[in-house]
């Protein structure tokens, strides 16, 4: 009889007991040790949070923080909405079927049906996955179909991020890293929001091109094309019969302001890709929509209609919760908070790039994205210092632009209890996020301590950054 192998498993029960040093060990031995080193030099890579509600995050030594990092995206509604965790937990109670396969899903029809009822009456047909960038290559997928692989290519900008798949990383132009992958040799690049860019490009491959995947506000850089772009893009579109693809895996759902930022002008894709906060931050749903043209000579015979499936398609739980999230996103009108939040911090903000030219470079702000592009030309005597860090993120050619813009980040949450975060595409900038939900008194405190943050010595925080950040390391 063979011997009964005990194996040492933690508990769900056990994951709250875990102390700080603790998780930092499990992280270095069996998740990265790089990214361990990366979190502990920030103030909040070395505290456990308890909870989270609305914009409010609680941690374990009894301190709160204001977030103000939008969830990347996925917190319009704020953490933990009463009215999501009612549903989930309705649906768990009462045993609701997750897997749908064989049956018809009361759950994946409600949420298409919804959904089209907030797009465009052209938008009508949606397909539900996990994650963005599985949207962007499942889009990717249909608009190649519809020409039956007779068209090979893909225009996209050259600043675009549509994420981290080997299909949307080969339609992407970041510069997050210097490591190049694989690409599937079908993107070619116009420059972003240039007409006469993207009209020669397109006047120049015609009809070898089967889609334009165009980012109405590019999150990564909070750059926006222009009307006159966008209108273009679907001129040349509709010219040429090419799909037009507009993400929006970021912006949606009231982020720039709008329902989608391609409300703002009129302009409908013949594609749209949705992710983040239609989960409502408690959900891993995104959504491909389209119209009954492109749909029905994509996917729409039966030798077809199984071409692009997933695993977790329209998932019962997850779909009720973006069900709830469309509901609450409509009934409390949260699109115009989005103008609302702008319209307060950015004339605020446009005013702090202008007393202070010495440390802002520039400032880019829409909805509730917010960001500023430091000045880094005092720091140069720190680039000796280089060459003692092992931390990885550090040692490119960002290095200043990303040593300032962290010790500002790690000074927010460390003095004032803001967590914000950075963005690398192109260049670094410090952001500044709030969700839809966000009270007017925690953005008037967050206005303050930003204020107090630009006129403070950039030189000492940096040197105490540096310090808080060996310490950490020798702990």
């Amino acid at each position: 009889m063979s011997k009964k192998i005990k194996f040492n498993l933690i508990n769900a029960n056990d994951c709250q007991k875990l102390k700080i040093k603790d998780i930092q060990k499990i992280y270095s031995n069996y998740i990265n040790p790089a990214l361990t080193n990366s979190l502990k030099s920030f103030s909040f890579g070395n505290v456990l949070v308890e909870k989270a509600i609305g914009s409010k995050i609680y941690l374990k030594n009894r301190k709160k923080i204001l977030d103000f990092t939008g969830g990347l995206g996925v917190l319009n509604l704020g953490h933990n909405p009463n009215e999501i965790l009612s549903s989930r937990i309705q649906f768990q109670k009462k045993m609701r079927m997750e897997v749908h396969k064989n049956f018809f899903s009361q759950y994946s029809a409600a949420l298409s049906y919804n959904l089209a009822q907030i797009l465009p009456k052209e938008l009508s047909y949606s397909y539900f996955c996990n994650s963005g960038a599985e949207a962007v290559d499942g889009a990717i997928k249909m608009a190649y179909k519809y020409y039956n692989g007779q068209r090979k290519i893909i225009l996209h900008s050259d600043i675009s991020f549509h994420g981290k798949l080997l299909g949307s990383l080969s339609i992407s132009n970041y510069k997050e890293s210097e490591f190049k992958f694989p690409k599937i040799n079908f993107g070619i690049k116009y420059k972003f929001n240039n007409l006469n860019s993207l009209e020669k490009t397109v006047k120049k491959y015609k009809s070898k091109i089967f889609a334009i995947i165009v980012e109405p506000i590019s999150a990564s850089t909070y750059k926006e094309n222009s009307k006159e772009f966008l209108k273009l893009a679907k001129k040349l579109s509709n010219k040429y019969n090419i799909k037009l693809i507009f993400d929006e895996i970021y912006t949606g759902f009231g982020k720039s302001g709008y329902k989608f930022h391609f409300n703002k002008y009129n302009i409908v894709p013949d594609i749209l890709i949705i992710s983040k906060s239609f989960g409502g931050g408690k959900s891993s749903i995104s959504a491909y929509s389209t119209n009954k043209d492109t749909l029905l000579k994509s996917y729409g015979n039966l030798n077809d209609a199984l071409l692009h499936t997933t695993t977790y398609n329209g998932f019962g739980e997850e779909c009720i919760t973006a069900i709830e999230s469309i509901n609450i996103f409509i009934k409390k009108n949260l699109s115009s908070k989005g103008l609302k939040i702008e319209k307060k911090l950015k004339p605020v903000f446009q005013n702090l790039a202008l007393k202070y030219p010495d440390k802002i470079k520039e400032y880019r702000g829409f909805g509730t994205m917010h960001g500023f592009v430091l000045n880094n030309r005092k720091l140069d005597k720190i680039k000796n210092i280089q060459k003692y860090f092992k931390f990885s993120v550090l040692k490119d050619k960002k290095f200043l632009d990303k040593l300032l813009a962290s010790a500002l980040l790690d000074e927010l949450f460390l003095k004032y209890g803001i967590l914000s975060t950075l963005k690398f595409n192109q260049e670094v900038i410090l952001c500044v996020e709030p969700s839809l939900v966000v009270q007017n008194k925690e953005l008037d405190y967050c206005i303050n301590s930003i204020n107090h943050l630009f006129s403070r010595d950039f030189n000492k925080i940096l040197l105490n950054f540096l310090k808080n950040t060996i310490l950490r390391k020798l702990i």
